[in-house]
């Protein structure tokens, strides 16, 4: 029996698309270059090291005297140290702690920036990636990496304007079927919790047994990295990638979804249905296979995973 075609559901609303240099041009920056007369931040002569807690919660801040050079008129690097105590994944959270005011509204700037992973030397093993602090952009002022235990890892900041970042750090073994043929059996209503370690392109494999025929539904989530419409807008793609393999001599994929934080609640369902009627397809029983992935070397994050069965 072969299987056509996917449907895929994604809860929530569209985040509105942006240009994003315009709007950082005409935003942020105007504010700061409008308002120099009045509240001119004092460049910071050498950015002194900032660092992230190795386990549960921390937060940096980084002022606005901090953000921006006015004399060179761009943003000060900042690069926050951070030693693993465990191995599972650490979300950061941005939110605007300016304390300048924009000049046509009165109202305080809100922050915004880029981020990149780095490793204990500060070579990129993340993708450049945006970071809004505004109402507007809810689900892109958050980023999750995979970590390991004992690793040193560096976040390079840049921020046009002041800004709190918290981290939160959370423990997720490491899955060792990274094959096939290793894959780890996923019983029906258990939900399976896995990690990408950043600077890997390792993946995670699960069995689904049917023991009868059944209409099957997979649902996962991701937290991770990204951007979506990542090359629209001068961005490298980052992800999760989740992929339900046939148990086919030819072993063609049949199912394949990619998740990057942008997606709405960062969540997605899969029923197969048939390609040519859009009718739920009955798998027969058998094993079927689910492979979990980072979308490229520069990805990394968590993710869960289970599935359900109806006759």
């Amino acid at each position: 029996m072969e299987i056509r075609g996917v449907h895929c559901e994604r809860e929530g609303k569209a985040m509105k698309k942006v240009n994003r240099k315009k709007h950082i041009i005409c935003g942020v920056l105007a504010a700061l270059l409008a308002l120099a007369a009045v509240t001119v931040p004092q460049p910071a002569l050498a950015a002194a090291e900032k660092s992230f807690s190795g386990t549960g919660k921390s937060t940096v801040s980084i002022s606005d005297d901090e953000s921006y050079q006015m004399d060179l008129q761009k943003p000060i690097t900042h690069y926050i140290k951070f030693k693993a105590g465990v191995t599972g994944y650490i979300t950061l959270k941005f939110v605007s702690d300016s304390k300048l005011l924009n000049a046509k509204t009165g109202e305080p700037v809100k922050a915004e920036g880029d981020i990149t992973l780095c490793d204990s030397k500060k070579n990129a093993i993340g993708v450049m990636e945006a970071w809004y602090s505004k109402k507007a952009y809810t689900g892109d002022n958050a980023r999750t990496y995979g970590v390991l235990k004992g690793k040193t890892y560096y976040f390079k900041v840049e921020s046009w304007g002041g800004v709190k970042i918290s981290a939160n750090v959370v423990k997720v073994a490491k899955s060792s079927a990274n094959s096939k043929a290793k894959a780890k059996n996923l019983a029906m209503g258990k939900s399976a919790k896995g990690v990408m370690i950043a600077g890997q392109k390792k993946s995670d494999w699960y069995k689904v047994k049917l023991t009868k025929g059944a209409k099957l539904k997979i649902e996962y989530t991701a937290k991770t990295m990204g951007y979506a419409d990542a090359k629209q807008y001068g961005y490298q793609e980052a992800g999760l990638r989740f992929t339900f393999v046939m148990n086919t001599k030819d072993g063609k994929w049949t199912a394949k979804t990619d998740l990057t934080p942008l997606r709405p609640k960062n969540s997605v369902t899969i029923t197969m249905r048939d390609a040519k009627y859009g009718t739920l397809h009955n798998l027969p029983a058998g094993t079927y296979y689910v492979k979990v992935e980072p979308i490229n070397k520069k990805s990394s994050g968590y993710y869960t995973l289970k599935w359900s069965a109806y006759s």
